[in-house]
């Protein structure tokens, strides 16, 4: 069974490496790319062939046809954008710096902390 991956930013030189193996691989199924940087769409569009979608962030990780998050934002926006995937229950893989403060990451209202394992 493959992989249906979302990617969310465009921002940095690997995840268009990423982007690019990825539609090439058969582990791997593309289904959606979001890119909310005017420039670095146009930029994706042009140099990766991208057709991004309209839909939201926030929809796409309620589609439960979203297995993981592939995160190339902008270095001060990925720690949000990681921890609002992995608090709906999607994998992520995230070029570092991943740029959150907190060592521990609650959720909201719970003393059970997400597990995050880096890996480089």
């Amino acid at each position: 069974m493959k992989i249906r991956l979302l990617f969310n930013g465009f921002r940095h030189s690997h995840i268009n490496a990423l982007y690019k193996k990825a539609i090439e691989s058969d582990a791997f199924d593309v289904i959606g790319c979001i890119e909310e940087n005017s420039t670095a769409r146009a930029e994706a569009e042009k140099n990766l062939g991208i057709k991004f979608s309209d839909k939201s962030y926030d929809e796409w990780l309620s589609d439960p046809e979203v297995d993981a998050v592939a995160v190339g934002n902008a270095y001060g926006e990925r720690g949000n954008v990681i921890l609002k995937a992995l608090r709906a229950g999607k994998h992520v893989i995230a070029d570092k710096p991943i740029c959150i403060s907190a060592v521990t990451v609650y959720y909201e209202g719970s003393a059970e902390p997400v597990r995050i394992r880096l890996s480089y």
